[in-house]
Parts: C-alpha cells; sequence; structure tokens
C-alpha cells in the first residue's frame, strides 16, 4: 500500500510539472530583443516623382516662372488645400477662410508684395524678411502687419503649397481685376506714392529737347534813354 501510495503521488507530481510547463511564457529570444531595440526610424515618405519640397523647388526655379499646377476651378483641388490650410495652422493667423485674424486677410485684393503665383509661393516658402533680402518690396499695406515665417521646411511638398493658394483664390473677395496681383503700372504709382510721402521722390527735370534754343529779343532800353536824353536836353539858345 504504501509502495502504491509513492508512485500516486509521483504520478500527480509529474502531471504537475508538465501543466506548469506549458503555461509558463516562453522566455524571450534575446537575439530577437537586441534586433528590435536597435531598430532605426523610419524615414520620412519619400516625395512622389516631379514633385520637389517648397524650398527646393524655388531654389531651382528662377524669378517669376512658378505656376500653380493646379486649376483654380476646381473645386476638389480647393477643398484639398483647406485640408492642408487648417493641417499646418494657417488658420491660427489668418482666419479659417483666410479672412484675417492676427495677421492680414489672404482673401482681399491688397497685395503686399504682389498677387501672382510665383511671388505668393516664394512668399510662404522664404517668408517675408528672406524675400525682402532678395529684393522684394512692399507695395502694398494692410492695417495688421506682421511678418510671414518661413514654411518652405514645413510643408511636405510643392504639390501640397499650390493646393493651398488654390483654396484660397477659391475665397477670393476683391475686385476681379486685381485677383492675380497689381499690374506694373499700379505698382509703380504705388511706389511713387510712397516715395512721395516719404520725401525720398526723385527730382524730376525737364524733359530734353534737341530744339535750337530761341535768341533774345535785342534790348530796347538804349533807345529808350537816348530818348529821354534828348528830351531833357536844354533848348539851344539863340546868339
Amino acid at each position: 500500500m504504501r509502495a502504491r501510495g509513492l508512485i500516486y503521488g509521483l504520478i500527480v507530481a509529474a502531471v504537475a510539472v508538465v501543466a506548469w510547463a506549458q503555461e509558463a511564457p516562453a522566455p524571450a529570444d534575446a537575439s530577437a530583443t537586441s534586433t528590435t531595440e536597435a531598430e532605426a526610424p523610419a524615414p520620412p515618405p519619400s516625395l512622389p516623382p516631379g514633385m520637389l519640397s517648397p524650398i527646393d523647388r524655388v531654389n531651382a526655379s528662377p524669378q517669376g516662372t512658378l505656376k500653380n499646377t493646379h486649376s483654380y476651378d476646381d473645386a476638389a483641388t480647393a477643398a484639398e488645400g483647406e485640408k492642408i490650410y487648417f493641417k499646418y495652422g494657417c488658420n491660427g493667423c489668418h482666419g479659417g477662410n483666410g479672412g484675417g485674424g492676427i495677421c492680414p486677410p489672404l482673401i482681399n485684393d491688397t497685395w503686399v508684395y504682389n498677387g501672382d503665383d510665383d511671388t505668393l509661393f516664394r512668399l510662404v516658402t522664404l517668408g517675408s524678411i528672406e524675400l525682402q533680402a532678395k529684393g522684394y518690396t512692399r507695395h502694398g499695406h494692410e492695417n495688421v502687419v506682421a511678418p510671414m515665417p518661413p514654411f518652405g521646411g514645413i510643408i511636405f511638398s510643392d504639390d501640397e503649397l499650390w493646393k493651398v493658394l488654390a483654396f484660397v483664390r477659391a475665397h477670393y473677395n476683391g475686385s476681379p481685376a486685381r485677383k492675380f496681383g497689381t499690374s506694373e503700372a499700379e505698382k509703380a504709382a504705388a511706389l511713387a506714392a510712397e516715395e512721395a510721402a516719404t520725401g525720398d521722390a526723385p527730382a524730376v527735370e525737364p524733359p530734353a529737347t534737341d530744339a535750337p534754343a530761341t535768341p533774345a529779343a535785342p534790348s530796347k532800353a538804349p533807345a529808350a534813354a537816348d530818348a529821354a536824353a534828348a528830351t531833357d536836353a536844354p533848348a539851344p539858345q539863340p546868339h
């Protein structure tokens, strides 16, 4: 009986050991753990073919050659641009529809540097300080004046920036004639008015002419003097 009880106890103990072994978690693979910890973070997504970052697009394009690659009549593009506009926090300064806030509005017809595609793309990319360093001057003035920070290193691609500009154009509420900026004549007039107001206007010289000078009329003063002398001379006395 004692032997049979010992054998039964050994069987129960063996079953318990097997059950514990099945329920216990498997030891971690040391090599797998070290490999996972050593993995580098995923690289940023690459740009699709044909796209560049805004700053690379500016650097690769001569001044005046940047044109929006999207149609301003495409509502779907404007809708995508609205999402991107909010994604980068543009609404925090310029308002939800670009109507202004702590920074100037984007949808009226007052263009500080100009409203053509090229100028607007460079302004957002470079910021106002760097834009001025490249020779751009202010010829429009808003009631709210604030520097534009550079977003060229923040916005993912030039395509995203073009879509944001499409969204802004979709909400434009200024004069139709000035939707894409001011003319050269308007810029010149604004510059002249600013220079005149500050006293920096250059002196205006009369236009040059090739006509011969008109000879001066002969003076009649001597003849008049002689007549006066003759009148005042005493009459001859008779002898």
